[in-house]
Parts: C-alpha cells; structure tokens; sequence
C-alpha cells in the first residue's frame, strides 16, 4: 500500500516474509525516510538497509561515509582519517514502537530504491513471521 498523504509526503510499507530477513524493495527516490512505524510483533532486531540505483539492483549494503571517517585534531579541525573503518547505517528499533529518524535524517536523503534488512549484513535476523513495516518520508 502506496499512499500519498500530505503535499510532498509519501507513505508506504515494506513486508519481511516469515524466514527471510530482508524486505521487497522501496521506492525512496525524491524523498526521505522519516519515520518508521514497526509492527506489534517483531523478532527483536535492529533495522539495516541495502540500496541499488534502479529497483532490479545491484543491491549494496548502505554504510554512513561521516562516522568514523572524520576527527578533530588537536586544533579543532575535521581531518579525514585514512584507515578508518565504514560504519553501516542502523536504526534500533522496538515491536509496536513509531520511530522518528531526526538524528540521523541525512542519512536517508537521497536513496533510491532500497530494502530493510532485519539485522546487520554481519548477523541478519530472521523474522518468525510475516512483518509488515510503515514507511513515512517527506518531500527533499
């Protein structure tokens, strides 16, 4: 279910089939996720995302480029850092709990189509049963 809502926003719901722990794809272009409505039952998990340029693929876990890659020196400055590790985009998530995405906002602008992954690419989470989860995004 697709829904248009409010002028420039978007809601729609990505389904996690039981034994599986990624979603169908979603379509996110022009947009950004803004909330996430998660079902009453859930299989305790947090939320990762894969993304691809067209809805066929490839699909490509979605790492945040900010985190990890930047300090500050000892003047204050943010100085990139050459051996740092890529941090994957997660947002802890609890059964029957909305959450509002404002603190890490920009790292959902701008993605294409994706999907969610119930876990992280390193431990996926298996869902018991069919999941459905609500999607809001506003206009970018």
């Amino acid at each position: 279910m697709a829904e248009r809502i409010a002028a420039r926003t978007y809601y729609t719901e990505a389904k996690i089939e039981a034994g599986s722990s990624l979603s169908n794809v979603i379509d996110g272009k022009g947009y950004r996720l803004t909330k996430i409505f998660m079902p009453a039952a859930w299989t305790d998990a947090v939320l990762t995302f894969q993304e691809a340029p067209s809805p066929d693929g490839p699909f490509q876990d979605l790492y945040d480029d900010v985190n990890g890659y930047f300090e500050f020196d000892a003047n204050g400055d943010l100085m990139p850092v050459t051996d740092a590790i890529p941090v994957e985009v997660s947002v802890p998530v609890s059964a029957g709990k909305n959450t509002v995405l404002s603190t890490s906002k920009d790292k959902f602008a701008g993605m294409a189509y994706f999907k969610i992954r119930s876990g992280t690419s390193v431990s996926a989470v298996t869902q018991t049963a069919d999941r459905t989860i609500g999607l809001l995004f506003v206009g970018v």
